[in-house]
């Protein structure tokens, strides 16, 4: 054996030996783990929240900037003049195709920003997504009042809130069914 293996023999060794409490001497049995969760598990709804928001607004306005690229390039491509884009950008009819779609995405950000408070904060109600959802709800309303009519603005923050509810509500969910004993 050359000698530039020893080093990496001796290492290989020490780590066995290290492991040598928790293995057997099957190869073909599992290694003991913990994997159970545990009830000393920190909660961190602050957290939660924060990371939730982020991905809430953050993931609307970056899905939203992409398919408004994608979008003006459709329009460019199809002859659309630049004020005529302009135009179609600004206005907020909610039956078109482009709108559509940001509606659809911003719902399924806010039902992701839900399910993933729940799931951070380790929380076993709907304390931590009403938070979330309230401030989903109110930075709607303040980044929308100049654009939008009220009823639209009202329209798309309650569409949100039901969303952010409907993703914890879906991650309380799964959560109660899979360890039932410790909830």
């Amino acid at each position: 054996m050359p000698l530039t293996w020893w080093p990496i023999i001796i290492l290989m060794r020490m780590l066995a030996m290290r492991r040598d409490d928790k293995m057997t001497d099957n190869p073909y049995q599992s290694p003991d783990a913990n994997v159970d969760k545990t009830a000393d598990q920190k909660r961190r709804p602050i957290r939660a929240i924060l990371i939730s928001f982020v991905v809430d607004v953050g993931g609307t306005f970056l899905g939203i900037a992409v398919m408004a690229i994608i979008y003006v390039g459709i329009l460019t491509y199809s002859g659309k003049t630049r004020s005529e884009i302009d135009h179609l950008l600004s206005t907020s009819d909610p039956t078109t195709l482009f709108n559509i779609l940001v509606a659809l995405w911003g719902v399924l950000m806010s039902f992701i920003g839900g399910f993933i408070c729940v799931r951070i904060a380790r929380a076993r109600d709907y304390n931590y997504p009403i938070v979330l959802a309230s401030l989903v709800f109110i930075f709607g309303i303040v980044t929308s009042w100049a654009a939008l009519e009220i009823y639209e603005i009202l329209l798309w923050s309650t569409l949100s809130f039901g969303a952010t509810m409907l993703g914890a509500q879906r991650a309380l969910g799964s959560q109660l069914a899979s360890t039932p004993e410790e909830y």
